[in-house]
């Protein structure tokens, strides 16, 4: 099933401005070459973690005050798209899909209607990223929550 879902999703996320395949080119907003370096640089490749599946009911967010670098359990909602994420307290805007690194999650969880399972992690103040069994990993920079439209 993550490999119907990650056929579906990259795709449109691909083709609305979101990266390129075999790079890091960033969303429509651009994210600096520095958080982009940042992520290379933070990544611990040996560091697997586990697919999970999503809860509906009462989907997974981390917490308030997230360390830095530590992966946290984050169920990111995706019914109404993938372009918004709560996290740590604050809002946070796609600013690149990671086409140019694999994520860490080994396995396959159950996708959800509302939610796709996996991890956020926050690399810096500036850059989060989610990482999930589905799709290459997604960076997210900080965004205003005047930004962020209703999901209907």
């Amino acid at each position: 099933m993550s490999g119907t879902w990650t056929a579906a999703i990259v795709p449109v996320l691909l083709a609305v401005g979101y990266g390129s395949p075999g790079s890091a080119t960033a969303g429509p907003t651009g994210a600096p070459k520095r958080l982009e370096a940042e992520l290379v640089r933070a990544q611990e490749p040996e560091k697997k973690l586990k697919a999970r599946s999503a809860n509906e009911a009462k989907p997974a967010q981390g917490p308030r005050n997230p360390k830095l670098k530590a992966a946290y359990a984050y169920d990111l909602h995706s019914h109404c798209g993938i372009r918004y994420a709560k996290f740590g307290g604050r809002w946070w805007s796609i600013s690149a899909i990671r086409t140019d690194t694999r994520s860490r999650v080994e396995g396959l969880g159950k996708a959800g209607f509302n939610y796709t399972a996996g991890y956020m992690t926050l690399f810096s103040k500036n850059m989060a990223v989610f990482e999930s069994a589905a799709f290459p990993p997604i960076q997210f920079t900080p965004a205003s929550s005047k930004d962020v439209p209703p999901c209907e």
